[in-house]
């Protein structure tokens, strides 16, 4: 892909392959590891402004409202509150929680038009109708509607979705009963600012340039340099940039603020903060996965290394941070995809089997707020 030529080839490639999983996520509270409606006992680490909050089984707490979910798809609440816990509803409602981690799949691998997008807790609640092989999608916290790409006759574009609980036979027809975001005719990445839900976006081709550009604006958002891998509060965007070596900095008015004590370390996953700056998993040589608190300042500091069962831990297509500080991946084991759940102080946990269920995850997303 072609992004801006001070960019290679290798950079670019881990860049695509951070795809979704590095913008998606948000709509954390700044505590991001307590609920609105939970207190954590004394002594727990929970003075880091976002630090971890062991659960009772030495896990991370990931807490979903009781009776939120029903076997019939039910829903405690009409919109999504956005508190950081996971409050999933009826998938024909429309609008999901961007506090949840939902899957977008397919019930026919390898083909257009059959993708479904479920609460992989609930897989028989589904909805239809993304087109052809969608590839990034976010969950705005201003409304709860799920924003994705895909692509038809005119290309790839984006859409807010209106939910179809059967499918139409083209890709084409699932596209139009969707709503059009305008950006540009030859859309290719986009990303999301979570306070206001507007896309950054940028073009393959585009006469006035490839961007990228803020959603309603007429003037390319100024990157000093960087590509961006996640946009974040107050018009934000965290960036990555290899030279004279690979390195960070958070970007705001066209300035760029390095982030400190990074030596060594390369990201793979974001997830924007409430109250500005994000939160990453980072690797380091013989450190696979760590949560790392970045403040607006460039400050990092890191929450705790993810625990797994695996040589090459928690890794896949596509990694999301849960609110909770949960790390949520596609994997594979014996040639099936899964997700899986890792957390600081517990084995990982098998949260979604493909061989059990019909909805399979071959170039599937794992889709949250951003």
């Amino acid at each position: 892909m072609i992004v801006r030529s001070k960019v290679p080839a290798a950079l670019s490639f881990g860049l695509a392959l951070l795809g979704a999983g590095a913008s998606c996520g948000g709509g954390i509270e700044t505590d991001f590891f307590r609920g609105a409606d939970r207190d954590d006992p004394p002594g727990t680490p929970s003075d880091l402004d976002g630090g971890a909050s062991p659960s009772k089984d030495g896990g991370l707490d990931a807490p979903v409202r009781d009776g939120s979910a029903t076997g019939d798809g039910g829903t405690t609440a009409p919109r999504p509150p956005n508190d950081g816990i996971c409050t999933p509803g009826s998938m024909a409602a429309g609008t999901y929680d961007p506090d949840c981690v939902y899957l977008l799949g397919t019930t026919r691998e390898g083909s257009c038009s059959y993708d479904a997008f479920i609460f992989p807790k609930n897989p028989t609640d589904r909805v239809y109708n993304f087109g052809c092989s969608p590839w990034l999608a976010f969950v705005r916290p201003t409304d709860g509607r799920l924003i994705f790409t895909s692509s038809a006759n005119d290309g790839l574009a984006a859409y807010a979705y209106r939910p179809a609980t059967t499918r139409s036979q083209w890709d084409w027809q699932q596209l139009q009963a969707h709503e059009k975001i305008e950006t540009c005719r030859h859309l290719h990445r986009i990303f999301m600012f979570p306070d206001d839900g507007k896309l950054l976006y940028f073009c393959s081709f585009n006469d006035a340039g490839i961007g990228p550009w803020v959603e309603g604006s007429s003037e390319p958002f100024a990157m000093a340099g960087y590509y961006p891998m996640a946009a974040g509060e107050g018009r934000t965007v965290l960036g990555a940039d290899t030279e004279p070596e690979l390195h960070y900095a958070i970007i705001a008015n066209g300035r760029a603020t390095p982030l400190k004590d990074m030596e060594g370390a390369s990201i793979s996953t974001v997830r924007s903060r409430r109250g500005g700056g994000f939160f990453i998993v980072s690797s380091r040589l013989w450190v696979r996965a760590e949560l790392r608190e970045v403040l607006p300042t460039g400050e990092t500091k890191i929450l705790g290394t993810y625990q797994t069962d695996r040589p090459t831990g928690p890794a896949g297509p596509q990694c999301v941070i849960e609110p909770n500080g949960a790390l949520d991946c596609i994997a594979s084991r014996d040639f099936h995809d899964e997700i899986v759940r890792y957390t600081f102080n517990a084995l990982p946990e098998v949260l979604y089997e493909e061989r059990t269920n019909d909805v399979k995850m071959h170039i599937s997303l794992l889709v949250t707020g951003p």
